[in-house]
């Protein structure tokens, strides 16, 4: 799922996917609701970013 992070949704994916485990156990929801919203801060790299391995130019976000 993305390794639950926000690029590609998948902390979304990770989120209904436990909220769905959670149904089918019968937990019930607190609040009315399975979903706690908070915040994160976010890592941003001004300018280039550039990873490589073995002349491998991985992608951020994508390969890392």
């Amino acid at each position: 799922m993305h390794g639950r992070g926000y690029v590609n949704n998948g902390d979304k994916m990770a989120a209904t996917f436990i909220k769905k485990e959670f149904k089918k156990l019968g937990l019930k929801p607190f609040k009315k609701k399975y979903f706690q919203k908070f915040s994160f801060p976010i890592n941003i790299q001004p300018g280039v970013l550039e990873l490589k391995i073995d002349n491998s130019i991985l992608i951020p976000g994508k390969d890392f």
